[in-house]
């Protein structure tokens, strides 16, 4: 075959001159060999947005997963608590659950037995160093979320969508934030983090971060919830980033106020428990041996 040629004299220097600036202009993205042996070529640009037919199928997944991922929140956080409040229950002589729908307690006649000494509700660095550790995870996960959540701001939403990211904001801000964390995780970490003066030794100082959460130095039950309740999140901090634009915006502000929320919970019981001298009175899981 007869080999390329740029042409002479004129038309040689439009086809340089035309070849140099198209070969400037393309992205790597589109992948096309170019070179000065190879003529100026009209490629098509490799798209980096869902199609036509594939759109629709990514918003009909991103509702049904936030249909879910509600769904699971809430039937997650009532069962958790009903769960504990029947382990409470048994574990208590004077008191049993009845067998009826709701939980009904039934008193009998013999006396339930003193609790366990709580450890006393003083300032401590040691236990400062905890409340804080965790606080700090959450407030690094706000951080990380928060422009993701703010990007509505710029974007834009429909009225829909709007109602949609503030009502799951403040589903997030009852389920996480109240039920999860100011009424079960916070006062398990501000009671673990006093005990922390008590029977210091160098691991759980140097980790007391999750000693408070209960990752460690825990009965087995809080051993199982704690390493479960982590697994889940990341797992569905996974799927998450999956999501396209608004879904996973719609989510990461949920989460963001949930954080938030129970970050500013744990701060204020732990400082009102040293104020007052009281903790929260919760059961801190420690092993039968301490």
């Amino acid at each position: 075959p007869r080999p390329f040629s740029w042409g002479t004299g004129r038309e040689r220097q439009g086809n340089r001159a035309a070849h140099t600036r198209r070969q400037a202009w393309l992205p790597s993205v589109w992948h096309v060999p170019t070179g000065p042996s190879r003529p100026p070529t009209t490629a098509r640009r490799r798209p980096l947005r869902p199609s036509g037919r594939q759109a629709p199928i990514m918003r009909w997944l991103g509702a049904r997963l936030l249909v879910v991922v509600v769904v699971a929140l809430g039937v997650g956080a009532e069962g958790w608590a009903h769960s504990r409040l029947v382990a409470r229950t048994r574990s208590l002589p004077g008191l049993r659950v009845a067998g009826a729908p709701a939980p009904v307690l039934a008193v009998t006649a013999t006396l339930p037995e003193a609790p366990a000494a709580l450890p006393e509700a003083k300032f401590s660095a040691s236990s400062a160093f905890g409340v804080l550790g965790v606080v700090g995870i959450c407030m690094s996960a706000v951080r990380r979320l928060l422009p993701i959540a703010l990007q509505p701001i710029n974007l834009g939403l429909s009225p829909p969508l709007w109602g949609l990211f503030a009502g799951f904001a403040f589903a997030m801000a009852y389920v996480e934030g109240y039920r999860a964390f100011q009424a079960k995780f916070a006062p398990l970490v501000v009671q673990r983090s006093f005990t922390l003066a008590e029977r210091p030794t160098a691991l759980r100082v140097l980790l007391a971060a999750p000693y408070c959460m209960g990752l460690f130095h825990a009965t087995r039950k809080r051993l199982v919830v704690s390493w479960s309740i982590t697994a889940s999140v990341a797992l569905l901090v996974a799927a998450v980033k999956q999501l396209p634009y608004p879904w996973r915006s719609i989510i990461d502000g949920g989460v963001v106020v949930g954080l938030t929320w129970g970050s500013t919970a744990i701060l204020a019981q732990y400082v009102a428990a040293v104020v007052t001298g009281k903790g929260p009175g919760v059961d801190p899981c420690l092993p039968k041996r301490d």
